[in-house]
């Protein structure tokens, strides 16, 4: 394949800071470092070679991408293991690499609590007179957020029978 266009017209070294510079921002993960590069017109075989050197210059790495999102999804937007795995899987991480870091970056009681601080929250924002409606909203509420369903249910017992 030839060069197109727009490489031509920016040249590598300009694309190269470009894109250098989306990923110093803030950990990126390769599939949206290819967009972006797909966005400026680069053809696959200019991004693939584009891609290596950000990798050879430390500007993307994969691992330290996943660890970083699965933390801040969890610590920051309070969101579960499921929520995580599908947003990661969608972005083209392997399963083997979400799990390692879910693993690494949440440990259980953390996950626990965060989601009883969670369910308690709604628990007290939830207007329904009907004790089993409200524990179905808080129910729900948890899942939707990402977390295990059998997890979720044991939690809104607790809440419910304290």
């Amino acid at each position: 394949m030839g060069i197109t266009k727009k490489e031509k017209e920016f040249g590598l070294n300009e694309i190269f800071q470009k894109v250098s510079s989306f990923c110093a921002y803030r950990e990126r993960s390769r599939q949206e470092v290819l967009d972006k590069l797909y966005g400026l017109g680069v053809s696959p075989d200019i991004a693939d070679v584009i891609i290596l050197r950000l990798i050879e210059e430390n500007f993307l790495s994969e691992e330290r991408f996943v660890r970083s999102y699965t933390g801040g999804k969890f610590r920051l937007k309070n969101w579960g293991r499921n929520k995580i795995k599908f947003t990661l899987s969608g972005k083209g991480i392997s399963d083997t690499e979400i799990q390692k870091a879910l693993d690494e970056q949440i440990d259980e009681e953390t996950y626990r609590k965060t989601l009883k601080k969670l369910l308690e929250r709604k628990f007290m924002s939830t207007n329904e007179p009907d004790s089993f409606k409200k524990q179905q909203k808080v129910a729900r509420y948890g899942v939707s957020k990402g977390y295990e369903g059998e997890l979720v249910w044991e939690i809104v017992q607790e809440i419910f029978s304290e």
